[in-house]
């Protein structure tokens, strides 16, 4: 089979990839250690460079806490899925900062009204240039692997961040009643799929004003700079319209996603007596678009229905359909991101878009570990973030218990 093929090369070039001894992966590597732990505390320290230089807060002569300390608290949050408030006041009770010589405890992080004043200082749209430039910077050593060879799925997603808040708050839009609301923030991005490392190539938030099929196109363009070869995109039933299709007709790609039976779909399963069916269907009335329509039963008897632009028969299209269950990789992708997130109830746009994006530059730093220390050890989300913390509250600690002396002995002199 066609797809069977095509992921048995995509196989043969990973293992290909492995056995380069001038893979852009093994700079993060220490040279001559081998033990595990500092190894993981090295990768770790390096890619948290990476990450927080482009997420630096504007800093005066008069403030008291510079941009790291500010970042470990809700990066402490981010472990934590807990709020700004409760990661600040904890680190505050474990690791107050003490004063050599003197028997005075100060608080060592900032508190959670300092935080959201110095992020929120910063505009979405400047928050979301961040976010692009630190990810490239992330995603650049499998680009330059060719990590993403042969032919590669992608998938597509529009996820609600529920919201029970104020319904007029900006950026708030409505959904399908679900957990106890009816509104939600929502985002676009698009994942890699069937493949060891599920990293998020592009994302944006939504609101009810933006073009979405436009931005849907920007995001496509910006994940293709990470592909070598065909590309393939699993979207959910909410693109199954003609606007958002065109646009995937337009960027010249494969795609499959399941389809809404409305009434002319559901006069098709009517008349047709085996399973699966595969049968050429017109989208529209004044726009239209046609595609491949699959029919599939499953073991309970329920039928589902799929379109595709890659021509199929009644044999392939099960393979296909199988594939598609790939798809569930951004699923994951979301639930990692929502576990990551520090909670908030503040309504200030531009922080809790923030708080999304740091979500996903920690999951996408933890896939580059990863593939860093691949054949040394494997290690979890969780895992990675407290290494990351860890090694930052230590030199926060250091740098301003020396800071504090200095001043108490200046104030004494």
């Amino acid at each position: 089979m066609i797809f069977k093929a095509l992921k048995a090369l995509t196989r043969k070039i990973l293992k290909e990839e492995k056995k380069k001894p001038d893979s852009p992966f093994n700079k993060f590597l220490p040279k001559g250690n081998k033990n595990k732990r500092k190894i993981i505390r090295h990768v770790t320290k390096l890619l948290k460079k990476k990450v927080y230089k482009y997420l630096n807060l504007p800093v005066r002569h008069n403030y008291q806490w510079n941009s790291e300390s500010i970042l470990d608290v809700v990066l402490h949050a981010t472990v934590r899925s807990s709020c700004i408030e409760d990661a600040s006041n904890s680190l505050n009770l474990r690791k107050p900062r003490k004063v050599k010589g003197y028997d005075i405890e100060l608080e060592a992080f900032p508190n959670e009204d300092t935080i959201l004043r110095r992020i929120q200082k910063i505009g979405t749209l400047e928050w979301m240039e961040r976010f692009e430039r630190a990810n490239t910077d992330l995603l650049k050593p499998f680009k330059k692997a060719k990590s993403f060879s042969g032919f590669t799925w992608l998938s597509l997603d529009m996820t609600p961040a529920h919201f029970w808040g104020d319904k007029n708050a900006k950026g708030i839009m409505g959904i399908p009643r679900e957990k106890g609301t009816s509104y939600a923030y929502k985002y676009m991005d698009i994942c890699v799929s069937a493949h060891d490392q599920r990293v998020t190539l592009a994302g944006s938030y939504v609101t009810q004003i933006m073009n979405h099929q436009k931005l849907m196109k920007e995001l496509i363009k910006k994940a293709l700079e990470y592909v070598h070869g065909e590309v393939g995109f699993y979207c959910d039933r909410e693109f199954g319209t003609v606007p958002y299709l065109t646009v995937l007709e337009e960027m010249k790609v494969s795609w499959v996603l399941a389809i809404r039976k409305n009434s002319k779909i559901k006069k098709i399963i009517e008349e047709t007596s085996e399973y699966p069916r595969v049968v050429w269907y017109v989208m529209g009335q004044k726009e239209k678009i046609g595609f491949w329509l699959i029919l599939i039963k499953n073991k309970k008897g329920e039928i589902h229905c799929f379109g595709t632009n890659i021509k199929v028969d009644e044999k392939t299209c099960i393979d296909l359909v199988e594939g598609y269950r790939q798809r569930w990789s951004i699923e994951t992708s979301h639930r990692m991101i929502h576990d990551m997130r520090a909670r908030t109830t503040s309504k200030n746009f531009s922080f809790r878009w923030f708080l999304v994006l740091f979500a996903m530059l920690v999951r996408n730093a933890y896939y580059l570990l990863n593939k860093v220390i691949t054949g040394i050890c494997h290690v979890t989300l969780k895992t990675f973030a407290e290494f990351v913390k860890e090694n930052r509250i230590k030199d926060i600690l250091e740098n301003e218990e020396n800071k504090t002396v200095s001043a108490i002995k200046e104030g004494d002199g």
